[in-house]
């Protein structure tokens, strides 16, 4: 067990490229390990143990990636929160999470600030990826910190939370397997394969929706386990996402019925045709479908997709 998960993998293969983010930067897997093993590191040295809670407040991207990543090699439960969740929705679900430590990208700094003051998160606590007043910089904790693999890894896990559409928002907190990270991420990667999502690469997961929702978390985390290269897009095009398809050659995605529509102005576009990926599964069910023969309706709704921002995404 063990041997085809990415820790390993990008010991063996360090060169490979394992995320791609969503302005086109790329990440090797030596160079997200280390990131990944510093911020272990530095997050213990703040006092993080197994059991305790870790909450992400970042948009599609690498920030959320390594923060997955030293959670589950770390034994601690990590709740990614809705950045359309306001600031009391978001203290509300710090504090039940029993969130330890609380990072916050510079695109939501006003609300992740005023989420951890109302919750109380403590200053060490607090990190940000970018500038955030009050927050310790990423690269502080990592910096000096060794990107050698820690010792003492157990299994973490990730702790979502609904939208909160009957009420206030609701996470389940499961027992931590108490299994060496290597072999709870083999056993991770069974759903995807089930599929016929194969492990390694040349493997491209294209991860089109926001992390946090759980469907996405799944399958994404579980194909970089499996050794895939992960392209993140930062919001909803259709034909940004063929385009990324037919770039870097994408294998697997997941996408909604909503958007999954998106394939078929591939089959009208001039040159011809593209070929799409094998869609993991579906989070929604579908709605009886409109007559729309001149297209308009299908362009419009794919230029407002339901994470936009426009409205409330769930």
């Amino acid at each position: 067990m063990g041997s085809q998960v990415f820790w390993r993998r990008a010991l063996d293969e360090p060169g490979h490229v394992a995320a791609v983010e969503p302005d086109g930067t790329a990440h090797t897997a030596g160079d997200l390990l280390a990131r990944v093993n510093q911020l272990t590191h530095g997050l213990r040295e703040l006092g993080l143990r197994p059991g305790d809670g870790l909450a992400v407040l970042v948009p599609n991207g690498i920030a959320a990636l390594e923060v997955n990543l030293a959670a589950q090699q770390s034994g601690w439960y990590l709740t990614p929160v809705n950045w359309h969740f306001t600031v009391p929705e978001i203290a509300y679900i710090l504090r039940d999470c029993e969130a330890k430590a609380f990072a916050v990208h510079e695109r939501f700094a006003a609300t992740g600030a005023g989420a951890a003051d109302e919750a109380g998160i403590p200053a060490a606590g607090r990190i940000c990826y970018g500038t955030v007043p009050g927050f310790t910089p990423v690269e502080r904790l990592r910096a000096g910190r060794s990107p050698d693999r820690p010792g003492g890894r157990t299994a973490g896990t990730t702790m979502h939370y609904t939208s909160g559409t009957t009420g206030r928002p609701r996470g389940v907190r499961r027992e931590l397997s108490g299994l060496d990270p290597d072999e709870a991420a083999e056993l991770s990667t069974l759903l995807p394969q089930l599929f016929g999502i194969t492990p390694g690469p040349p493997n491209v997961h294209l991860v089109t929706s926001p992390h946090y929702h759980t469907a996405v978390s799944v399958f994404g985390g579980a194909c970089v386990l499996m050794g895939h290269c992960l392209v993140y897009m930062d919001g909803w095009d259709a034909e940004r996402a063929l385009a990324l398809v037919e770039r870097y050659r994408v294998t697997s995605t997941l996408w909604c019925p909503p958007t999954s529509a998106g394939c078929w102005p591939c089959r009208r576009r001039p040159g011809g045709a593209t070929t799409c990926p094998r869609c993991a599964g579906s989070c929604t069910r579908r709605r009886p479908a409109r007559r729309d023969p001149s297209g308009k309706l299908l362009r419009r709704r794919l230029r407002d997709p339901y994470w936009a921002g426009r409205e409330k995404a769930i």
